[in-house]
Order: structure tokens, then sequence, then C-alpha cells
């Protein structure tokens, strides 16, 4: 992959976390922890969810393996008040950096590289280019999760309202 596509990458991956970070700053306070149906991630689920994926992705090309059981779960990160939500969403801020500088790292020869993985999904091995690819389409994934959470606690609020 030459410089250029790795700069477009780069700003795809600012892209997809603005998206989501905007979509997190709007959860209502007091609401962090809500969810649309039981066994679903919450907002503070999803965004604990997504700084343990950024973690992993680093782990993952420095240990040359990936394990991502037990990820991602309902009920996993329950947060106290707002101020540690917030820290989350500044949490996610910082690693938009460290993601961003990671891909622009990368060389053809470290993006080829074979990473073993055993996930919810199985087990195989994938390129890091590709796993960096599936990565961001995890945090989209995720940010439509977002999406249908946010509208469940706007109708909330509208009937709070009345």
């Amino acid at each position: 992959m030459n410089r250029l596509d790795l700069e477009r990458l780069a700003t795809f991956s600012d892209s997809v976390r603005d998206s989501t970070l905007k979509r997190l700053r709007r959860v209502p306070i007091g609401r962090e922890n809500d969810t649309v149906l039981e066994g679903m991630m919450s907002p503070a689920d999803i965004a604990a969810h997504l700084i343990g994926s950024d973690e992993g992705i680093f782990r993952a090309s420095r240990d040359k393996v990936l394990v991502g059981k037990g990820l991602g779960a309902a009920g996993q990160r329950v947060v106290a008040d707002r101020q540690e939500y917030v820290a989350l969403i500044e949490t996610l801020v910082r690693l938009r950096e460290t993601r961003r500088e990671f891909i622009l790292a990368q060389d053809d020869h470290t993006l080829a590289e074979l990473i073993p993985f055993d996930t919810l999904s199985g087990k195989g091995e994938r390129d890091l280019a590709s796993m960096i690819y599936l990565f961001l389409d995890h945090e989209i994934h995720h940010r439509g999760q977002l999406v249908v959470i946010l509208r469940h606690l706007c109708e909330i609020a509208d009937k709070e309202s009345v």
C-alpha cells in the first residue's frame, strides 16, 4: 500500500471515529447505560468495547496474535455517572490519533504479516491490512447500534417532556 493509500485509510479511520464520537456525545445525561432491548449493548458498553477493540488491534500487531473472546457484551461496562462516561469518550478521542499514527506507521511488510486469531467468529489468520479494515467495519456496525439506541432514547425524552 503506498503512502497516499495509507493516508486515505487513516483519514477514513478518523471519519469513522468522528461519527461514532458524535453519536456517543448525543446520548442524554443519565441514559448512558440504557439500551433498546434486553441483551443489547448500551452506549457505555459500546464505548468501552471500541476502546478494547482499538487496544486489541495494537496488541495483535505487536504480539502477532488476536484473542477476542469475551469482548463486547451487554452490561460489561456500567458507568456510575456522566463524568465516567465522558472519560470513555475522551479515551476514544485519544485513541483516534493513536489509531491514525498506527495506520500511517505500517508498510507493505507489516500489512502483509499474517496474524492468527481466535474470536467469537472463529479461528483463523488474516493479514494485518485485512484486520484493520475489519476493525473499521466493526466500529461502523456498532455506530449503527448507537443510531437505534439514540432514536429510542429521543422517543423516551419526548414522552417524558409531555
